[in-house]
């Protein structure tokens, strides 16, 4: 970086550049749980698990679960607003598992995962969560939906009962 004369000039040291992309980069996960209850790929798919953990916490604070934080005064209410939001959270995880059909989100990771030969390599998307996010159809030719829509959508569902004069049973 050079600045002259009023301008300013970036240059790019592409040797050092070309050498940075050669290097290989080594992670090493240190678990403590023995090795015939985790096997290597199992301890490397729920390192990068990790980020699923956060999603929870901005999830329970700020986005979908709408339970804001209260001030609690004793350890005992702390303990219970932590359950209910851990509870809040778990309702909303099933609700993701059990609704990924119908949402952007991939129901088939299964499948998507037999298209790399290791699990360090970068996660794949399967062909019916890649098929869904370009239609923007579910493989039943419905409207795909994030959590947020979906639940908006289903919140329009209802029973309704009637009964006729005539035949009131």
């Amino acid at each position: 970086i050079e600045v002259r004369n009023g301008k300013f000039v970036l240059s790019h040291n592409l040797h050092s550049i070309e050498q940075e992309k050669t290097r290989r980069r080594i992670y090493v996960i240190c678990i403590s749980v023995e090795a015939d209850s985790l096997d290597s790929t199992q301890a490397v798919n729920t390192y990068k698990s990790l980020p699923h953990v956060k999603s929870a916490f901005h999830s329970i604070n700020i986005s979908q679960i709408n339970v804001r934080p209260v001030l609690v005064y004793s350890a005992k209410r702390l303990r219970g607003y932590v359950f209910l939001c851990m509870l809040a959270y778990y309702v909303e995880w099933h609700l993701r598992r059990q609704l990924a059909p119908m949402q952007f989100q991939d129901d088939n990771p299964d499948n998507a995962g037999g298209k790399r030969t290791t699990p360090v390599q970068k996660a794949q998307v399967s062909d019916c969560a890649r098929d869904k996010a370009d239609t923007l159809k579910t493989a039943e030719g419905f409207a795909v939906h994030s959590l947020q829509t979906l639940l908006e959508d289903l919140a329009t569902v209802t029973l309704k009962s009637m009964s006729l004069p005539e035949h009131p049973d």
